[in-house]
């Protein structure tokens, strides 16, 4: 055993991504229960026409698309759309199978289907499926970056690209801070630590804009349990497929539950920045979240 505590394993999650893969996915399970979704019919999907890819990736509207199995809390929504396969120039080909010998994955996160090899050009793939209104990734990871290069950096006129706009409107969350504010027993090494999470939305309108605000701000005083990001199966393999574990958040902090409760405290505070473009609102929140932190 180390003599250094708590960590088991150095390659493991730290507490930043625990927070941020459950914060994540709680939000994303909320929102979609609200029927914050779409669902696409027969629409054709666009291929990515690049070098060495010509016709092998076929994108939706936006990524981040819906495989999970729940019941909208809204009366009269009408449910998600469950992939069960594709068109390819009207014939229907099932998940699992190929069409003309050449096989297909669902790359979820993306929000594409990629073949394994290209299709001629001129081939129609459609896909009924459901995307999200929102989508939500960690500040730190790539589409987070990519948003913020786009419309921070890249776009002095102010004006997003389409690449960038597809994933409007966002929460991006981060964890700016933490804080021990008291020991939870006399005698005891187990702490109770607080956690400033950030979280940014961006929206191409004031309405989503200011939605989403209120919808985060609400989140005071709410208490429930983490999943333990080290032990939890993923959801997705490397290509974005979806795995035959995969699970909602609610069934993994109830399968796989990360020590005590946590609690988002009675704090928030909002930023309201002026109008970046003409395209963009940027709301921010800021709350602090309460997690009792142990070193064994």
């Amino acid at each position: 055993m180390s003599n250094l505590e708590g960590v088991v394993f150095y390659p493991q999650d730290s507490m930043e991504d625990i927070i941020i893969s459950n914060l994540t996915e709680f939000l994303r399970q909320g929102l979609l229960e609200m029927g914050a979704y779409y669902n696409v019919g027969t629409g054709n999907l666009i291929p990515l026409v690049a070098s060495g890819h010509n016709f092998q990736y076929y994108y939706g509207r936006k990524p981040q698309w819906i495989w999970e199995d729940f019941t909208p809390k809204s009366t009269g929504l009408v449910d998600p759309v469950s992939i069960s396969g594709i068109l390819v120039n009207g014939v229907f080909v099932s998940t699992g199978t190929a069409y003309n010998g050449t096989g297909y994955i669902i790359d979820y996160p993306r929000g594409r289907i990629v073949f394994d090899h290209p299709l001629p050009s001129g081939t129609s793939v459609a896909a009924p499926h459901s995307y999200p209104h929102v989508t939500i990734y960690p500040q730190d990871s790539e589409a987070s970056r990519k948003i913020q290069d786009d419309y921070f950096t890249m776009q002095p006129s102010g004006n997003p690209t389409l690449s960038s706009k597809i994933y409007l409107p966002t929460i991006l969350v981060g964890v700016e801070g933490q804080n021990t504010i008291s020991g939870s027993q006399l005698g005891s090494r187990d702490k109770i630590t607080d956690f400033t999470i950030q979280f940014d939305i961006l929206a191409n309108n004031n309405w989503d804009a200011d939605k989403l605000k209120d919808i985060l701000t609400n989140l005071e005083n709410k208490s429930f349990y983490f999943y333990n990001s080290n032990i939890a199966p993923k959801n997705f393999n490397s290509d974005g497929s979806l795995k035959s574990t995969a699970a909602i958040w609610s069934e993994l902090s109830n399968d796989y539950p990360y020590r005590g409760p946590v609690r988002f405290k009675e704090d928030a505070r909002v930023s309201k920045f002026k109008r970046i473009s003409t395209q963009l609102w940027h709301n921010r929140v800021r709350i602090s979240l309460e997690i009792f932190v142990s070193p064994y």
